[in-house]
């Protein structure tokens, strides 16, 4: 979340005059928009048609699978079928649309922590049974050999690779039971 604008304040305190934003997936396009020199929103109008077609398929296909199926005990397969639709919209090779965007940024975060919640059998399935490996190695079917690829490309991305932090992210996961 961020607060933009209004008077400089503690960022503990934000600012009545302030704009709040607290969704990721707009707090992405957000900052491309502020640093438009970045890039990471292409300038080419199709191109940024097909990000905002993927950051879409992050939000109504991945996240809601990502819940139910890592946080809530649900069918794989959901997760499964999230995965195949996402690795539909890929190119050959490459980030989401060729060079990294904001559909890369959407969509980094999702990967990085079904990736940790499974590989540690962390999630809303039977403590101790193994489900997250289980639905882990699903997703590693060479069906989702493409999709794959451009997770562990996307995840050694250095913006990627520099800012999340698993250790964190573990813990979090582990306290926060409600």
């Amino acid at each position: 979340a961020i607060a933009y604008g209004g008077p400089a304040v503690s960022p503990d305190e934000p600012s009545p005059e302030s704009t709040k934003l607290n969704e990721s997936l707009v707090l992405v396009e957000f900052i491309a928009d502020l640093f438009p020199e970045s890039g990471i929103l292409p300038k080419d109008p199709v191109l940024r048609a097909k990000a905002r077609l993927f950051v879409d398929a992050v939000s109504t296909k991945l996240s809601p699978a990502q819940a139910a199926v890592v946080y809530n005990g649900g069918d794989p397969q959901q997760l499964v079928q999230a995965y195949e639709y996402l690795q539909s919209l890929l190119p050959p090779q490459g980030f989401a649309i060729g060079e990294f965007s904001v559909a890369d940024i959407a969509i980094a975060p999702f990967f990085a922590r079904i990736e940790l919640n499974l590989a540690n059998d962390l999630g809303g399935f039977p403590e101790g049974k193994g489900e997250g490996p289980k639905i882990l190695e699903l997703l590693r079917s060479p069906k989702l050999a493409r999709i794959q690829e451009y997770s562990k490309a996307l995840l050694s991305h250095p913006s990627i690779a520099n800012t999340f932090d698993k250790v964190s992210c573990i813990v979090l996961d582990i306290t926060d039971r409600s």
